[in-house]
């Protein structure tokens, strides 16, 4: 009786794990599609079932409540003024120096590369030529045309 394709069951099963047995969860436009495989699978009426069992058991679980040594350490963190001013609201993390050296080094290197080697990037005079000998050829081919 079930004429419910593979890839509809597969597709409803995705659709319960991402909002569970409820239809109130659903999105509107998907309680239509809901209804329909429902009235026609036994096999998404099972998974509906299981789903529901799902969750029950989420909803039956509750967070525990924290300790009090965590609630103390969290609030004690929070009363810790901010190291540094400005500086230590704009660059939270411990050490300065470090990311500063790194970019100070990247620097240096580059300044370095740049005084040895100035022709860095630029074009070798090969490829120049190679340029003027492919743009000459397409000039030479548009007087050739206009020749005959």
């Amino acid at each position: 009786m079930s004429d419910v394709t593979n890839i509809e069951l597969e597709r409803f099963q995705y659709l319960l794990d991402a909002w569970g047995a409820n239809d109130s969860r659903w999105p509107e436009d998907k309680i239509d599609f809901m209804n329909d495989i429902l009235r026609r699978s036994e096999q998404a009426r099972d998974l509906l079932e299981e789903a529901q069992e799902m969750d029950l058991l989420l909803d039956q679980n509750t967070a525990p409540e924290p300790s009090s040594a965590l609630l103390s350490s969290v609030l004690e963190l929070s009363d810790k003024p901010v190291r540094g001013g400005l500086l230590g609201l704009l660059w939270p993390f411990q050490l300065v120096w470090k990311p500063a050296a790194g970019m100070a080094f990247a620097l240096c290197l580059g300044v370095t590369l740049g005084i040895v080697n100035p022709d860095f990037g630029l074009p070798d005079s090969e490829d120049t030529e190679f340029e003027t000998i492919v743009f000459d050829a397409d000039l030479d081919l548009e007087l050739d045309d206009d020749n005959s």
